[in-house]
C-alpha cells in the first residue's frame, strides 16, 4: 500500500469516527421538555421544536412531561430524574416552574409573554445565566406597522386600562407618539361601568384590546365589544379566540406557535454544543394576522380568516 492510500484510509477512518462520535453525543443529550398546559398552541410549539432538531440534524432525546398545576413539584421532580442537560419551558406557568426549581440547568422558553413583567427575566446576572427563550410578544412597532397596511387612514388609537396593565398602555402610547399617532386612554377602575368608560372616550379609529382579565371579562366584553361596533370602531384583539363567534373581535397579530418551536431548537443546539450561554432572548422572526370575516378591512395577503 502506498502513502497516499494509507493516508487516504486513515482520513476516511477519522471522518467516519468523528461523525459517530458526534452522532453519538447528540443522541446520548437530553432536553426536558416541560408544558404548562395541555393547550393546542403549546402542542405546537413542541412539535416545532422537534422539526427544528431534525432540521439542525440532531437527534436528542426529548423527556416531555405536563406540568401538574396541582403538583408542580411532582412535575418537576419526574422532570429532574430523567437527566436533562436542558429544559424547553413551554409557556409562563411551565418556565416560573422550572425556575423555582434549585438545579443547575439551563431554562430555555417558548411562548413566554411579558418575562419582565413577570419575573422570568428580572435584570439579575444570577437569573439571566439561567434562562433565555423565545418571547411571544411581537414588537409593538412592528404590530403597529401591520396596523397601517390594514387601516391606512389610521390617525387616533383607544384603549382602556387597569392598574396591571398600565405599564403596557405606556409602552404603546410612547410607541404611537413615535409615529404621530394620537391615543384616547381611560382607566377603568374596580368599580367602573366599562362600557360607560369606553362612551367616554373621543372619536377612534381603532380600539387596542389590552390583556387585561379585569376589564374585559366575558361579561363586559360582550356588551363593550356591541358599542364599539355600534360606533364602527375596529376592535384590535390580543389574540385569534376574540375573532370568534359573532360577537368577536375584527383582526389580531399573533406568534405561530410552531414557528417559535423551530426558532427555540435552533437557540438549544447552540447551548447544548458548546456555544455561550445564555444566549441573548429573541422576538418571533414569524407571525400570523387573523382577520375577521365579513368585516370593513383592508384584504391582507396571507392572512387568516376567522369566521
Amino acid at each position: 500500500m502506498t502513502f497516499g492510500r494509507r493516508w487516504s484510509g486513515c482520513a476516511w477512518w477519522c471522518t467516519a469516527m468523528l461523525a459517530w462520535w458526534l452522532c453519538g453525543t447528540a443522541a446520548g443529550q437530553r432536553i426536558g421538555v416541560l408544558k404548562g398546559g395541555d393547550f393546542t398552541a403549546f402542542d405546537a410549539a413542541v412539535a416545532g421544536f422537534r422539526e427544528g432538531l431534525e432540521e439542525e440534524g440532531k437527534s436528542y432525546k426529548l423527556i416531555e412531561i405536563l406540568l401538574d398545576p396541582r403538583n408542580q413539584q411532582k412535575s418537576l421532580s419526574a422532570l429532574q430524574a430523567s437527566g436533562p442537560q436542558l429544559i424547553y419551558a413551554v409557556g409562563n406557568q411551565a418556565t416560573l416552574a422550572a425556575l423555582g426549581r434549585q438545579w443547575d440547568i439551563p431554562v430555555l422558553f417558548a411562548l413566554v409573554t411579558a418575562p419582565w413583567q413577570f419575573g422570568i427575566l428580572d435584570g439579575t446576572q444570577r437569573q439571566e445565566a439561567r434562562v433565555s427563550g423565545v418571547v411571544a410578544d411581537i414588537p409593538l412597532e412592528t404590530q403597529l406597522d401591520v396596523l397601517r397596511q390594514i387601516l391606512p387612514s389610521l390617525q387616533k388609537i383607544g384603549l382602556l386600562y387597569s392598574v396591571s396593565t398600565l405599564e403596557q398602555a405606556q409602552q404603546i402610547q410612547a410607541v404611537l407618539a413615535s409615529r404621530n399617532i394620537g391615543m384616547e386612554a381611560q382607566v377603568v377602575r374596580q368599580t367602573d361601568d366599562v362600557v360607560g368608560v369606553a362612551a367616554g372616550m373621543a372619536e377612534i379609529d381603532l380600539f387596542w384590546m389590552l390583556p387585561d382579565r379585569a376589564i374585559f371579562a366575558a361579561h363586559n366584553r360582550k356588551s363593550l365589544f356591541a358599542h364599539l361596533r355600534g360606533r364602527r370602531i375596529p376592535i384590535f384583539a390580543p389574540t385569534a379566540k376574540f375573532l370568534q363567534g359573532e360577537d368577536g373581535g375584527d383582526l389580531a397579530i399573533a406568534v405561530d406557535p410552531r414557528a417559535c418551536g423551530r426558532q427555540a431548537a435552533g437557540m438549544a443546539v447552540d447551548a447544548l454544543e458548546g456555544d455561550s450561554w445564555p444566549p441573548a432572548p429573541q422576538v418571533p422572526r414569524t407571525w400570523n394576522v387573523f382577520l375577521k370575516e365579513g368585516r370593513p378591512l383592508r384584504p391582507m395577503a396571507g392572512a387568516v380568516y376567522v369566521k
